[in-house]
């Protein structure tokens, strides 16, 4: 799971640096940071609820 949101992320950034260039030059930068801030909000909430909760594990006594 890491390994695919870690391969997204990077694509999203490659991708974002072209996007936030085009953006900037034909608007403004407030675009940029709005989606910026969220980005990183909406992928925190998306991780709360779509991962398991992380439990302690007891050792089974034998």
């Amino acid at each position: 799971i890491w390994g695919i949101y870690g391969a997204v992320g990077s694509l999203g950034g490659a991708v974002f640096g072209s996007v936030a260039g085009y953006t900037i030059e034909n608007f403004s930068w407030a675009p940029v940071f709005i989606v910026a801030g969220t980005v990183h909000i909406i992928s925190a909430v998306l991780i709360n609820i779509y991962l398991p909760r992380i439990e302690l594990l007891r050792p089974e006594h034998s």
